[in-house]
């Protein structure tokens, strides 16, 4: 039954990498937290965005919605470069409204993020007491230059606890 979970586990994180690469790839993947998220805690949730259009197209939205009972912290919103990042302004309009947190191209040009550009974007959230619920859904809308489609949209599993890729003991670990 362990296995039988563990497999489940692992093709829900396959199907959700690749459910959703459009805007020729462009995706939001989770990077923190990387421990299991616990009931009532409060957590800085940071993002790495990619922009890996291949037709020039500007990433212009980021809008990162969490589950019901999630509060965000308004003040804690933020944005890095990535390590890809070139030279877009990254003028983000940056908002939280309920459990939807927006970075929205602030100054009307093309975009904030560049095709093969990327970034990093983060805010504070506490979790209701009663666990951390389903899935973070994201989307991004592009800049409408060049081929459909412009908007590219997926989730991120929150009842999965990851394991280091490279650590074959965390592996050997589930199957005990």
């Amino acid at each position: 039954m362990k296995r039988l979970l563990i497999v489940l586990a692992i093709l829900a994180l396959a199907t959700t990498a690749m459910a959703g690469r459009s805007i020729d790839g462009s995706v939001v993947t989770l990077v923190e937290p990387t421990d299991p998220l616990e009931p009532g805690g409060t957590y800085t949730f940071r993002f790495y965005v990619e922009n890996w259009s291949e037709d020039y197209e500007y990433i212009s939205d980021i809008i990162i919605t969490f589950p019901d009972g999630y509060v965000l912290d308004p003040a804690s919103i933020g944005w890095e470069e990535g390590p890809y990042w070139s030279y877009s302004s990254g003028n983000w309009n940056m908002s939280v409204d309920g459990t939807v947190a927006s970075w929205l191209d602030a100054d009307g040009g093309y975009g904030e993020l560049d095709d093969y550009e990327d970034c990093y974007v983060f805010v504070d959230a506490t979790l209701p007491s009663d666990g951390p619920r389903d899935a973070i859904d994201w989307l991004l809308v592009g800049d409408q230059w060049g081929d459909p489609p412009h908007e590219v949209s997926g989730s991120i599993d929150l009842t999965v606890t990851p394991v280091e890729a490279d650590s074959w003991g965390a592996i050997k670990a589930l199957y005990r």
